[in-house]
């Protein structure tokens, strides 16, 4: 087995600290750079998005189906309002 001289060893486990010094340095800027102020941020935003997303499935649905409902209720009034004009001019010919 080759053995390496013991300045050799010691310069390249100087290294291998360095970069773990400097990459953990690195990586604990970028954490605290994106974590929330505080818990209570956190916390509120994650309600925020409940909130959004439970108050968007309640009303959307009930929306769809009334907008529906109020086609619906427009093609029925127009098809009765033809229907007695229809009705009316076919009265006034007698």
């Amino acid at each position: 087995m080759l053995k390496t001289p013991r300045t050799q060893r010691y310069a390249s486990l100087s290294a291998v600290a360095a970069a773990a010094f400097v990459g953990g340095l690195a990586g604990a800027v970028i954490g605290l750079k994106f974590v929330p102020k505080s818990e209570k941020a956190l916390r509120q935003r994650i309600q925020d998005s409940i909130i959004e997303h439970v108050v968007e499935d309640v009303t959307f649905h009930p929306a769809e189906t009334l907008k529906q409902q109020g086609t619906d209720l427009i093609d029925k009034g127009k098809k009765l309002a033809k229907e007695l004009q229809t009705f009316i001019q076919e009265s006034q010919r007698i």
